[in-house]
C-alpha cells in the first residue's frame, strides 16, 4: 500500500488498492484459514479414496473365493460321475481355480496398496503454510509475518503454481504481474 500513496485516489480506486493495511491482512488471514480448510478436506477425500479402494479389493476377494467355491461344487459333481481320468482333471481344475483365485485375491490387494499409496502421494505433494521459524534463512525476509509462507519449493513449475494459492506473497506477486 505504501507504494502506491502517490497515486491518484480514482486511480487506486480502479486498481483495487483502496484497501487498508488491517483490511489486507484481515482478508489474507481468512484466504489462510480457507487454504487450512481445504487442504483438511483434500486429506480427508484422499481417505475416503483408501477407505473406497480397501472395500472394493474385499469384495473382489470374497468374489473370487466364491467363484472358486462355486468351481469346486461344480468339479466333485463331475469327478463323482466319471472315473479316475475324470476326478484327476477335476482335481486339476480345482487346483487351478484356487490359484487363480489366489492370484485375484493377491492382485486386488496390490491395486488396493497402489492406490492408496497413490492417495497419500497425492496428499503429500500439497504442500502447505508454513510459520516464519521452519523456513530456511534466505526465504526469512520479515519476521513481523509469522506465519502463512510457502515453503521452500523445489522445482520452477511448483514455484509458478504457487501463485495461484494463497500465501504471504500473494499480494506481492499479482501487483507486480497487473501492475
Amino acid at each position: 500500500m505504501f507504494v502506491f500513496q502517490s497515486l491518484p485516489e480514482s486511480l487506486k480506486h480502479l486498481c483495487g488498492l483502496n484497501h487498508t493495511t488491517s483490511e489486507l491482512l484481515t482478508m489474507s488471514g481468512h484466504a489462510f484459514d480457507k487454504a487450512e480448510v481445504m487442504a483438511e478436506e483434500m486429506a480427508k477425500q484422499a481417505r475416503q479414496a483408501c477407505e473406497k479402494a480397501e472395500e472394493m479389493a474385499r469384495h473382489a476377494c470374497d468374489r473370487a473365493e466364491e467363484m472358486a467355491k462355486h468351481a469346486r461344487d461344480k468339479a466333485e459333481e463331475v469327478a463323482r460321475q466319471a472315473r479316475e481320468r475324470a476326478e484327476e482333471m477335476a482335481r486339476h481344475a480345482c487346483e487351478k481355480c484356487e490359484e487363480m483365485a489366489r492370484q485375484a485375491c493377491d492382485r486386488a490387494e496390490e491395486v488396493a496398496r497402489h492406490a492408496c499409496e497413490k492417495c497419500e502421494a497425492m496428499a503429500r505433494q500439497a504442500w502447505t503454510l508454513v510459520h516464519h521459524h521452519h523456513l530456511p534463512k534466505w526465504l526469512k525476509d520479515n519476521e513481523f509475518l509469522t506465519k502463512g509462507h510457502r515453503p521452500q519449493l523445489s522445482s520452477f513449475s511448483a514455484c509458478f503454481r504457487s501463485i495461484f494459492r494463497i500465501h504471504t506473497e500473494t499480494g506481492n506477486i499479482w501487483t507486480h504481474l497487473l501492475g
